[in-house]
């Protein structure tokens, strides 16, 4: 129900909700493409420094619960879409929110606006209009981020057209990892879930994109297990212990309780790639 690990951020789960004195519903403010992704930039630079990503935390730990019932309040028998809205947050110095940017309107977000009830005050932020870029949504319960959408890849051909493909999705969780490694060090909340995905091999030369589910990431080694459902690679099996080094990082995910979900890039194109 967050931001992007794109943009993203996790929700902090325990709070006391009924202390809280809500507001009335938000009002999405929509904002050209520039304007939108210039807010989402500078929320993005801001969690990677120390100040930026205490405050995202408290910011989550108030936010979680509203955000929660709002998606939802906002679900519907869509089948095997997933719903979801782009939003940026912005934080007054006092606490208040002055405005939520979005650069696309669709009914999920005028849901989501319709619904989400906030604090009347939250956390004041380092200084004021402080921009906390999230990304909304409702994932269908099948869609489990420990299995990887599959492509198969029968000739050279085919393999390179699928690894062109991908190749932006995995710059862009290759740019965005650091940024998620710092809140899984930090500490997620119980029940959340991070994952990074990398690309198994086995000496017949087959390959498999898999996720792998960190338990530890120490001098630049990942520790964990392998969280996806493998059908190509016969070496490796689901739940075996696993090392990699972070250069090996091709996309990550966080994964909430409820299913929800940041990042998994490579995995969101590929639903798309598989269509066509």
């Amino acid at each position: 129900m967050c931001k992007r690990l794109s943009r993203g951020f996790t929700l902090c789960f325990f709070f006391s909700f009924l202390a809280l004195k809500l507001t009335s519903a938000v009002q999405i403010t929509k904002v050209s493409d520039e304007q939108f992704d210039t807010a989402t930039r500078d929320g993005e630079k801001k969690i990677t420094t120390e100040a930026g990503n205490a405050y995202m935390r408290k910011f989550l730990d108030v936010m979680d619960k509203p955000i929660i019932i709002a998606i939802r309040g906002c679900m519907v028998n869509r089948g095997s879409t997933t719903l979801k809205s782009e939003l940026v947050f912005v934080v007054a110095a006092d606490g208040r929110i002055d405005q939520v940017l979005c650069s696309s309107r669709n009914a999920f977000a005028d849901c989501i606006a319709s619904k989400l009830q906030v604090p009347a005050i939250l956390p004041k932020p380092p200084r004021g209009n402080w921009p906390v870029p999230m990304e909304l949504q409702d994932v269908p319960k099948k869609e489990k981020v420990s299995d990887s959408a599959t492509v198969t890849a029968h000739t050279a051909e085919e393999v390179r057209k699928y690894n062109h493909a991908i190749a932006p999705y995995i710059a862009k969780g290759r740019k965005t990892y650091p940024s998620a490694k710092k809140r899984f060090l930090a500490g997620l909340p119980s029940a959340y879930k991070f994952a990074v995905k990398t690309r198994l091999k086995d000496r017949d030369g087959n390959f498999e994109d898999s996720f792998i589910e960190v338990k530890s990431i120490k001098n630049g080694i990942i520790a964990g297990t392998i969280n996806s459902h493998l059908t190509v690679v016969k070496e490796f099996k689901t739940g075996q212990s696993y090392k990699l080094p972070e250069s090996e990082v091709d996309d990550w995910v966080i994964l909430r309780p409820d299913a929800t979900e940041e990042g998994n890039f490579v995995g969101k194109f590929l639903d798309t790639y598989q269509s066509h």
